[in-house]
């Protein structure tokens, strides 16, 4: 009896143990890492803690039209080795300056991944029937296509955003994206827009 008594005992003192390190993780270590990261704060088109992330993307598509055709998806962005990236901006509301934590891709590396190199403006459209048009040469690295905004989607029915990080959010970025149109030759028709030979190209070929 008295053996199974020591027994009872140290199991008792490992138990506690134990409940005490899951208390110290959780409410310490955690809350303290949750609160250094509520204490970012960063002047408006500020991009800072970038890195690369190696997780699953949620699910999205849009599409490509106009000089280049394709679908683009999760699995475009993992097959072309499009890199992903976490980072923290400061962004211009338009009111105020907030900073948040993105997921996404760079606008300008994604196109150069799906050889996208030959073109003279972007047309990106939105589903609300927005639109913002960028010329190749105003494309740079501040320029991101998000999936996530502080580990949330941002629109459950057309998740990906257009984000312009040096820039004020209303007026230059896009959210519910749904297609980029490359345009080529003669701006105003794009059914000119077409490559050097007069067809298409499959950017997922």
């Amino acid at each position: 009896m008295k053996k199974n008594k020591i027994i009872y005992i140290i199991i008792a003192l490992l138990f506690l143990i134990i409940l005490s390190l899951f208390m110290i993780k959780t409410f310490i270590i955690d809350r303290s890492e949750n609160d250094s990261k509520k204490e970012i704060v960063l002047e408006a088109g500020v991009v800072e803690n970038i890195e690369e992330f190696s997780g699953d993307l949620p699910e999205f598509s849009f599409k490509i039209e106009g000089a280049y055709i394709g679908e683009i998806d999760k699995e475009i962005i993992s097959s072309y080795e499009i890199p992903v990236y976490e980072f923290d901006a400061g962004i211009d509301s338009g009111f105020r300056t907030e900073t948040n934590h993105y997921l996404g891709v760079r606008l300008g590396e994604f196109l150069e991944k799906q050889s996208i190199t030959n073109y003279r403006d972007l047309i990106i459209n939105s589903l609300d029937g927005y639109k913002r048009v960028y010329r190749q040469d105003e494309i740079d690295d501040y320029m991101f296509l998000i999936f996530k905004r502080d580990g949330k989607i941002i629109n459950d029915d057309n998740p990906v955003v257009l984000l312009v990080v040096d820039e004020e959010y209303n007026k230059y970025s896009l959210e519910k994206l749904t297609s980029i149109t490359i345009r080529r030759n003669n701006i105003n028709n794009v059914e000119n827009d077409q490559t050097e030979d007069g067809t298409s190209t499959e950017p997922t070929e």
